[in-house]
């Protein structure tokens, strides 16, 4: 997902005509906020249990990441308000997701397997970053291109 995030957001900061002031502001308040759920994920895990954080943030990751990229957002300066909302809450249930999957692997995996499955769960973000990186790149410089179809 947050590959996904990571390919698609600039090409909807391009439709809103923000410059990359604007993205920069957004990114750095997301990242704030993501700061702030993997900050909080502990604490709430130890009141709720393991599960229905993780499932919560799921749904919310979701139902953010439908209404972030569904077309939703307009040119509107409401729109542009609820497109900078939505990326923050989704980038920080993003960040949220992680912790919990992690807190759950302990308790469903031998312990032989544990530290093979967080090399593999980090080698699987680091390789969806560099893509996400690089296609989104791509795609934001080719997006004024009359080579896209539908564009």
């Amino acid at each position: 997902m947050k590959t996904a995030l990571l390919v698609l957001m600039p090409l909807v900061v391009h439709d809103l005509g923000w410059n990359a002031s604007n993205y920069a502001v957004l990114l750095f308040v997301s990242s704030l906020a993501a700061v702030a759920a993997v900050a909080t994920q502990p604490t709430i895990e130890k009141a709720t249990g393991p599960f229905k954080p993780a499932i919560a943030c799921c749904g919310v990751v979701g139902l953010c990441s439908f209404f972030t990229f569904s077309g939703v957002v307009g040119p509107s300066t409401l729109s542009t308000l609820l497109f900078g909302g939505l990326v923050t809450l989704l980038t920080a249930a993003i960040a949220f997701v992680e912790p919990c999957i992690k807190s759950l692997a302990p308790l469903y995996l031998p312990k032989h397997w544990q530290g093979r499955s967080f090399g593999l769960l980090a080698s699987m973000s680091g390789a969806g970053a560099l893509v996400a990186n690089l296609g989104g790149t791509a795609l934001f410089q080719a997006y004024d291109s009359p080579t896209i179809p539908g564009v």
